[in-house]
């Protein structure tokens, strides 16, 4: 690292630093060599070469931590197409209306309503 950024490197929260040690002095012991973000700790991860030693703080990193999930191989439904059973779903629904249509249309008695802004209710 360029002798004029030493002093100022600012990190954030979940990155970590690969740090190479040098023998330049007595104070400097080792040289910045990566920062690694979230991106990368995951890619590394997936090689399987992270350090489990810090397997803990790459879980936390993960889509199901984030999401508050348990760690499992499915994907969010949201995501999938829909399936076979929701379209079926989806017809007995329509047929379901279809026959309450039906029943209406052969009650041709008139309904007395309420009205609350009138005195009394109907009569019968």
């Amino acid at each position: 690292m360029p002798t004029k950024f030493r002093k100022a490197v600012w990190l954030r929260r979940d990155q970590f630093v690969v740090v190479r040690p040098i023998a330049e002095g007595d104070k400097v012991k080792g040289e910045i060599e990566y920062i690694l973000d979230q991106d990368n700790v995951l890619y590394i991860r997936e090689l399987g070469k992270w350090p489990s030693c810090f397997e803990e703080h790459a879980l936390k990193m993960t889509r199901e931590a984030k999401r508050g999930k348990a760690n499992d191989k499915m994907i969010d439904d949201d995501m999938l197409p829909p399936s076979e059973s929701e379209e079926e779903d989806d017809e007995s629904e329509d047929e379901i209306e279809d026959t309450y249509d039906e029943d209406e249309e052969t009650d041709d008695e008139e309904f007395d309503t309420y009205n609350p802004n009138r005195m009394q209710a109907p009569s019968k």
